[in-house]
């Protein structure tokens, strides 16, 4: 017998293995309280069909759907954020789901899971927006919003990680903690008045792409340091803004808040 072949052999196989990625397809779910009062559900559908979007130039894109279940027993106000987001994206029946497309990668974190790369449709999101909140967007806003339909954007906003059959989705627990997270990502997104002295006067939005050393991995985030660090240069470029109530940003950095939910496979 020929060891030198065999050893070969067996020496490609665990190679030719690694190279086949498993689907892991399948409905994901993470589920709180009980069904017959308060709870919330987030369900997501991870299914092995090709993502159909003309415009992606990314290969390997399957689609995804991920629903909302929430009721509360006292006020939607305990969940603000998550309670405007199911809002957005409600049907004519009532439940909120939204569409996009995933795509498992290589690339791990410090626990050992592979990043799963999250993406929707941008102009799903402006529809929805329009359909739901009862009003079209004008040319001036409609301008202002496509500058935060990049693909980057979108996927640096949506941060999930696999690994033995548990998906974790990382969801900012506010808009200023989505834009500080972007921040320490590598996207900045400036949000400026035309007037700076007048703070009715209208608002404008620059999208700054950020590299080198400012932009930093996946499931890391800014330590004190960092935080000092970067607020040597942040305030130059960023101002105090107020905007129809609904968020205020400062115009100091600080570490960003996220809530993980682990989806588990039914």
């Amino acid at each position: 017998m020929n060891f030198k072949k065999v050893g070969l052999v067996l020496s490609v196989v665990p190679f030719l293995f690694g190279c086949t990625k498993k689907s892991i397809a399948g409905m994901y779910s993470f589920q709180m309280g009980k069904e017959t009062g308060t709870h919330f559900g987030l369900f997501l559908n991870l299914k092995d069909e090709a993502y159909d979007e003309e415009q992606m130039e990314e290969k390997g894109l399957k689609e995804f759907e991920l629903s909302f279940d929430m009721k509360n027993g006292k006020d939607d106000e305990d969940n603000p954020l998550i309670q405007d987001i199911i809002d957005i994206f409600k049907d004519k029946d009532g439940k909120a789901s939204i569409l996009g497309y995933y795509k498992l990668l290589d690339e791990k974190n410090r626990s050992g899971e592979n990043r799963l790369k999250l993406g929707i449709s941008f102009g799903y999101i402006v529809a929805k927006i329009e359909e739901n909140l009862g009003f079209e967007l004008d040319d001036d806003a409609r301008k202002e919003i496509d500058k935060l339909g990049d693909v980057q954007i979108i996927q640096k906003l949506l941060y999930a990680t696999y690994k033995d059959n548990l998906v974790n989705i990382y969801i900012p627990v506010s808009i200023e903690d989505a834009l500080y997270q972007l921040y320490w990502y590598g996207i900045d997104i400036q949000f400026k008045h035309t007037d700076p002295a007048d703070p009715e006067s209208p608002s404008t939005l620059e999208v700054v792409y950020m590299e080198g050393e400012d932009v930093h991995d996946f499931g890391t985030y800014p330590t004190q340091e960092d935080v000092d660090k970067i607020n040597l240069t942040y305030p130059d470029n960023h101002e105090v803004f107020e905007e129809l109530d609904i968020f205020e940003i400062h115009a100091e950095y600080r570490n960003f808040h996220q809530v993980k939910m682990g989806l588990t496979k039914n």
